[in-house]
């Protein structure tokens, strides 16, 4: 492993440290601190990918509540300390997280009249959510990914990945 991975994988370990800190003495966390606007945009993403978890094949078995909460908190406290990293370099940033994610709570605010729709499926009508496509969408890709890593290297396991994920290494903006 070189100088990088181990530094990236020293600190994820110290933001996990840190959160489960917080969280078991009652502080207040980085995603505790931010604006309620920001907030919205940081969990309605990490929702995004968590319901894009549970609707895999690949990871579902492996989810429970418990590690599903965790998870959740995980994505929202990554989300929160990287925005917050790219907010003191240059908080003008079009392309910093916190940009990225108001404007896709925007437009799914936005949207939001227009979540339940009827679909033509042969000769029935079936009501689907735009949000419920995203997700299964996401959810599809994600289990395509894991089979491709199956056939290149023989092996791939989502109780790895969780845990990477739970040690924010994994965690990625789509």
């Amino acid at each position: 492993m070189n100088e990088n991975q181990e530094q990236t994988a020293k600190k994820a370990r110290l933001l996990l440290n840190r959160y489960r800190y917080y969280s078991s003495q009652n502080r207040q966390s980085e995603f505790e601190t931010l604006p309620g606007h920001i907030r919205g945009a940081v969990e309605r993403e990490a929702r995004f990918q968590i319901n894009s978890l549970i609707k895999s094949q690949t990871f579902i078995p492996y989810l429970n509540e418990e590690n599903v909460g965790e998870l959740f908190a995980a994505h929202c406290e990554y989300y929160a300390h990287k925005g917050l990293e790219q907010h003191k370099i240059n908080p003008y940033n079009p392309n910093n997280y916190f940009n990225i994610l108001m404007e896709r709570d925007s437009r799914a605010i936005y949207n939001q009249d227009d979540r339940v729709y009827e679909e033509r499926r042969g000769n029935q009508s079936v009501k689907t959510s735009r949000t419920d496509y995203k997700t299964s969408r996401h959810a599809a890709s994600i289990d395509r990914e894991a089979e491709r890593i199956r056939k290149s290297s023989g092996s791939y396991n989502p109780e790895q990945k969780i845990a990477a994920m739970l040690s924010q290494k994994e965690i990625r903006l789509r």
